[in-house]
């Protein structure tokens, strides 16, 4: 590398680390630093290099005789927030992890928007998981994912005490991967095992011993020749229970519309019905999560089909009313 192509290099990451709108940085400021790095070099030296910059596409900024900042960055300021906000309440992340992802973001901006950013982190060692395996659990996956293989693996579970108990003996599952998803808090597989074709999801910090196969994976293009929507399969399995959709019948309070479109989708159609009532008809998994879902609104929702669902809820409420007797 040529002695101006290093120096273009060293004031570029100056540029990034020091400045942004607030905060330029002058010729003088930049030799200064260089010169802590052990380059030499003179206020001529540095023109030419942030015009060769500005040349190869970098948005830098003069900001009149105050010097130079680094004006469109990879990731804006905003954006970063929201990445960060995102690591700190992913509970399946750890708090070592959680502190190393949100340095590397940090990373990514001026040392004073760093500063300003990392008073509001918060990460709290309760909320977090104590699993660290799933940093590597994930880049697993998504390398059989990239390769087309399939994977096997352990699954586990915890008892009352906090300590993990393997599923099914210890038994090595053998799955075909195709996607991974964040979803309820918690961070997902999407499979297919060898002896269903419906899909079925696994907690990733849950899974243990991960080895990937030489064997190639299932087509998804067999298993879903019209396309895998990730979104609608979410939806269609709330809280991630597995099983096939059925077609729900539900009359809920019109208040509770924005929940209905957070949690099925905005494709859905509400039909107005009597005493300021809506009528929701939806495909879903009729499964514990479902029952729980819909509980927890109370009397807003009512089932009307399937039957089966019904039942589901009266038993439940019914033994909930015995414990209270």
């Amino acid at each position: 590398m040529s002695t101006l192509a290093v120096k273009a290099f060293q004031i570029l990451n100056i540029l990034n680390s020091y400045t942004d709108e607030d905060h330029p940085q002058n010729a003088t400021e930049i030799l200064e630093k260089l010169t802590s790095m052990g380059i030499e070099t003179e206020r001529r030296s540095i023109y030419r290099c942030i015009s060769a910059l500005e040349d190869a596409g970098y948005d830098i900024v003069k900001s009149g005789k105050s010097g130079w900042f680094i004006g469109k960055r990879q990731m804006e300021t905003a954006e970063l927030k929201i990445l960060m906000d995102a690591v700190q309440q992913a509970h399946f992340l750890t708090e070592r992890k959680s502190i190393e992802l949100l340095d590397k973001l940090m990373g990514l901006t001026s040392t004073s928007i760093a500063h300003e950013l990392k008073k509001q982190i918060s990460v709290s060692k309760r909320s977090k998981h104590g699993n660290e395996s799933i940093y590597y659990n994930v880049d697993k996956i998504n390398t059989a994912i990239v390769k087309n293989k399939q994977l096997t693996f352990q699954y586990f579970q915890y008892d009352e005490q906090g300590q993990r108990v393997l599923s099914r003996n210890g038994y090595r599952y053998r799955v075909s991967p195709y996607f991974t998803t964040w979803y309820a808090e918690n961070y997902y597989m999407i499979c297919t095992t060898k002896e269903y074709s419906n899909f079925s999801h696994y907690r990733i910090e849950k899974m243990t011993e991960i080895e990937i196969s030489d064997k190639k994976r299932r087509p998804l293009r067999d298993l879903a020749p019209n396309g895998f929507n990730l979104a609608e399969y979410l939806n269609k399995t709330v809280s991630m229970f597995t099983g096939t959709p059925e077609k729900i019948r539900l009359r809920i309070d019109t208040s509770l519309a924005s929940q209905i479109f957070d949690k099925f989708g905005m494709d859905q159609h509400l039909i107005p019905d009597s005493d300021g009532k809506l009528i929701l008809n939806v495909d879903a998994v009729v499964e514990k999560g479902l029952l729980s879902w819909i509980i927890s609104y109370g009397d807003k929702i009512e089932v009307l089909s399937p039957d089966s669902l019904r039942n589901m809820i009266t038993e439940h409420c019914s033994n909930i009313i015995e414990l209270y007797r």
